[in-house]
């Protein structure tokens, strides 16, 4: 039981340490890749408030008028 428990030590601080250079690379290393992306929708081919407008249209009514 003793050798389980230094096995499991020891695979625990591998996966810490592999975390952390994960960590470290997201962040530091990788972070001007999130600079370089730049919302430009300034140039699309359509307005949004007039393009995406939903037509009009007359509703029918669900429950039929008794006719006499």
């Amino acid at each position: 039981m003793k050798k389980f428990f230094k096995f499991m030590i020891k695979l625990l601080a591998v996966a810490t340490a592999v975390m952390a250079a994960i960590y470290f690379v997201r962040t530091y290393l990788m972070a001007n890749d999130t600079k370089e992306f730049v919302d430009d929708f300034d140039d699309l081919d359509f307005e949004l408030d007039n393009d995406l407008k939903a037509p009009e249209r007359e509703y029918v009514d669900i429950t039929p008028e008794k006719s006499e």
